[in-house]
C-alpha cells in the first residue's frame, strides 16, 4: 500500500493543479495598471482592506505560495503604491514632455513681460498727454442754430399769398421771449427751444384754405424799380428782332413767410411787399419750355399754373443760338454816348474784351463838336475857356462802366439753374442797362501740363469750346497758376495750408487773376467779384444799383469798422446806432496793432528792426 500510494502521488498533485480563471472584477486589468492602486478608496489615502475581494485557493497568488524559494527569487521586484492620483484623476493622468513644458513656460512668461512693457508705456504716454495739455476732452456742444425750430413757411407756396402787413410771418413773433445767454448759455435755453419745437405747427401759425393762383405783373409795371435814363433799347440777336424777357412778380407775400433778421429793406429800399416764382424769374430764360425749342428742358411737366403769362407778350427765346458776348458789345455800341472816354487798349486774341473802339470815340466827339456852336468852342483857331468847361463837365456826367466777374475753373459742370443764373445776369445787368455792366467769365485751368492753354491759341481756343456752353464762350478769360507765378514772382510761397493750396491758387490768391484782369480791361471803373453758386430771387439790375446809391451816402471814416460788423436791427436798433455803436466800440477797444506796411521798402525797414 505504502509503495502504491507514493507511487500515485504525483498523479493526484497534477489533478489538483489551479485552473486559470479570470478575475472577478474586469476593471481593475482595464482601469489600472497597478493591482493595489484600485484598493485605494476615493475618500481617503490610506488602503482598505474590506474593499479587496476574495481570491480562491487557484489564484496566481496561491500558485506563487507554492513555488519554492528559488522561483520566489525570480519576481520582479514589486512596484512602489502611487497615491498621487487617485479616484476619478487616476484615469486620465498623463505626462506631457519635458520640450513642450518649456516651450508653454516661455510664451507664457513672454506674454506677461509684454503686458507689464505695454502698462508702463501707456502710463508714460499719458502722462506726457496731461503735462503738454492734449488730454481729450467731452466733445463740444451742439452749434446753437442746430437748436433754432425748423420754419416750414419758406415754401408756403403763391395759392397762400396775403399782403405784407397781414401776412403773421413765422419767426421771428413778436410776443416770443428773447434769450440773452449766448449759445448754449443753460438749461432755460434748451427748455425754450424744446418747448418751441414740440409747438405744432398749426399753433404756430393759423391755415388758411389755398385760393386760386392770383395773376402775376409785369417787371415794367414796378413803380419802386430801378429805371436807366437816356437807355437805347437792346436787342438779343442781330437782326434786332428778338427783345428782352420780362421778369414777372406777385403782389403780396405766403402766409407766415418769416421775416428777415439781419440786414434792412428800408436802408437799400429793396421791395419788400413782392415775391417770385420760379416761371416768372426763369421762365423767360428757358425755364419751362424744351432744349430743342432753345429752352432749359427742366421745368415741363410740373405744376405751372399761371406760367402762360411770361410768354405771353413775348415767344420763347432760342438761347442755343444766341452768342452773349457779341450781343453785349452791340448793346454797348448804341448806348456809347453815355459813358467816359477810357483809353484805348488793343483787343487781344485771349479773353473778351468790350470797349469802343477809338473810330467811334472820335465819331462821337465830331458830332459833338458839330452840334456846339462855333464861337463858343473857338475863338481865332483856339478853344475858348467856356469850351473846355463843357467838355470836363460831359466827362463828369458821363457814367463809368462795371465788370461782373464770375469764377470758375475749367471742370466746372454747368447746370441748368447755373445756366439760367447767367442768363438773367447779362440780360437784367449788360442788356438791360444799355451796357453799364459787363458780364465775364474768369476761368482756370487746373491742369495746364494736360492743356497748354499759352503754348498756342488753337490749344486756348479748344480748351474753352470743350468745357463751357457755346452761348457763353465769347465771354470766357483763362488763366492759371503757372501764369500768376510767372507774373507775381515775388510773392514767396510758405505752404502754411497745405500743398493743395498755393498762394498763387484760387484758394488763396484770386485776387492775382482779378488783378491781372482789371490790368487787360482799363475800360471798367469797378469789378464784382461773383461767385458761381450765388443767386438772387430779385431784378439783379435793382439790386445792385440801390447798393451802390447807398454806399456813396457811406462816410469813409469808419467803413472798415462797420463792414466787420453785422447789422442786425432787432439788435442794434437803426442804422445810425449801428454807426455809433461801432465807433465806440472801437475807440474803447484798448490799443491795437500795428498796421502792417506794405511796398518797396517794407521789406529793409523790417530788416532794420530786426537788427536792433
Amino acid at each position: 500500500m505504502g509503495l502504491l500510494s507514493d507511487a500515485l502521488r504525483p498523479r493526484q498533485q497534477q489533478q489538483q493543479l489551479p485552473v486559470y480563471q479570470p478575475p472577478g472584477s474586469p476593471s481593475k486589468e482595464r482601469f489600472s495598471d497597478d493591482e493595489d492602486d484600485y484598493y485605494y478608496s476615493d475618500e481617503d489615502d490610506s488602503p482598505s482592506s474590506s474593499s479587496r475581494p476574495s481570491h480562491s485557493g487557484y489564484s496566481s497568488r496561491s500558485v506563487s505560495d507554492t513555488m519554492g524559494s528559488s522561483g520566489a527569487a525570480l519576481l520582479l521586484p514589486k512596484r512602489p503604491k502611487n497615491t498621487s492620483f487617485t479616484g476619478f484623476f487616476s484615469r486620465f493622468r498623463f505626462r506631457l514632455p519635458t520640450k513642450v513644458t518649456r516651450y508653454v513656460l516661455l510664451v507664457v512668461m513672454g506674454t506677461t513681460l509684454l503686458f507689464i512693457f505695454s502698462l508702463v508705456r501707456a502710463s508714460q504716454v499719458e502722462n506726457w498727454k496731461v503735462v503738454n495739455g492734449e488730454v481729450p476732452t467731452r466733445p463740444a456742444p451742439p452749434p446753437a442754430w442746430e437748436k433754432f425750430p425748423f420754419l416750414e413757411r419758406y415754401y408756403g407756396g403763391i395759392r397762400t399769398l396775403m399782403p405784407l402787413n397781414e401776412s403773421e410771418p413765422e419767426y421771428p413773433r413778436e410776443n416770443e421771449p428773447v434769450s440773452l445767454g449766448g449759445p448754449g448759455s443753460g438749461e432755460e435755453e434748451v427748455d425754450e427751444n424744446k418747448g418751441r419745437s414740440e409747438t405744432k405747427p398749426d399753433e404756430r401759425v393759423e391755415t388758411i384754405d389755398k385760393k386760386a393762383v392770383p395773376p402775376s405783373s409785369a417787371w415794367s409795371n414796378y413803380r419802386h424799380r430801378s429805371v436807366e435814363d437816356n437807355v437805347k433799347e437792346c436787342f438779343i440777336d442781330t437782326a434786332n428782332q428778338i427783345r428782352v424777357p420780362e421778369l414777372r412778380y406777385y403782389t403780396g407775400r405766403p402766409h407766415g413767410f418769416p421775416n428777415h433778421i439781419g440786414g434792412s429793406y428800408e436802408l437799400l429800399n429793396l421791395p419788400e411787399d413782392i415775391c417770385f416764382e420760379r416761371y416768372g424769374r426763369f421762365g423767360p430764360y428757358g425755364f419751362g419750355y424744351s432744349s430743342r425749342m432753345g429752352g432749359l428742358g427742366t421745368g415741363e411737366h410740373s405744376e405751372n399754373e399761371g406760367a402762360e403769362l411770361v410768354w405771353d407778350s413775348r415767344p420763347h427765346v432760342n438761347f442755343g443760338e444766341v452768342d452773349w458776348a457779341d450781343a453785349q458789345r452791340r448793346c454797348l455800341q448804341l448806348n456809347a454816348h453815355r459813358f467816359k472816354a477810357v483809353p484805348t487798349k488793343k483787343a487781344g486774341p485771349q479773353g473778351f474784351i468790350n470797349a469802343v473802339p477809338e473810330t467811334d470815340k472820335k465819331q462821337k466827339r465830331e458830332e459833338t463838336a458839330a452840334d456846339t456852336p462855333t464861337s463858343s468852342v473857338k475863338e481865332n483857331g483856339k478853344p475858348t475857356a467856356e469850351a473846355a468847361d463843357t467838355a470836363s463837365s460831359d466827362n463828369l456826367t458821363k457814367t463809368g462802366r462795371t465788370a461782373i466777374v464770375f469764377r470758375c475753373w475749367d471742370e466746372f459742370f454747368f447746370r441748368e439753374d447755373d445756366i439760367a443764373n447767367l442768363r438773367s445776369m447779362i440780360i437784367e445787368l449788360s442788356l438791360g442797362s444799355g451796357g453799364r455792366y459787363d458780364v465775364h467769365l474768369l476761368v482756370q485751368v487746373r491742369n495746364d501740363a494736360a492743356h497748354p492753354v499759352w503754348a498756342d491759341q488753337e490749344v486756348y481756343e479748344k480748351r474753352i469750346r470743350d468745357v463751357i456752353p457755346k452761348e457763353f464762350q465769347g465771354l470766357v478769360t483763362l488763366w492759371t497758376e503757372t501764369q500768376m507765378l510767372s507774373l507775381y514772382q515775388g510773392i514767396h510761397d510758405k505752404w502754411t495750408v497745405g500743398p493743395d493750396h498755393s498762394v498763387h491758387g484760387s484758394y488763396r490768391g484770386l485776387v492775382m487773376a482779378m488783378q491781372h484782369f482789371a490790368y487787360l480791361h482799363p475800360e471798367y471803373d469797378h469789378f464784382w467779384h461773383w461767385e458761381m453758386d450765388v443767386r438772387y430771387t430779385g431784378h439783379y439790375y435793382d439790386l445792385l444799383t440801390k447798393i451802390e446809391s447807398w454806399a456813396k451816402e457811406q462816410p469813409r471814416k469808419g467803413l472798415w469798422e462797420r463792414n466787420a460788423r453785422f447789422y442786425v436791427p432787432a439788435t442794434h436798433g437803426s442804422w445810425d446806432d449801428f454807426k455809433h455803436l461801432a465807433r465806440v466800440q472801437t475807440e474803447t477797444a484798448g490799443p491795437q496793432r500795428r498796421p502792417v506796411r506794405l511796398g518797396p521798402g517794407a521789406a529793409r525797414r523790417r530788416e532794420r528792426l530786426v537788427r536792433v
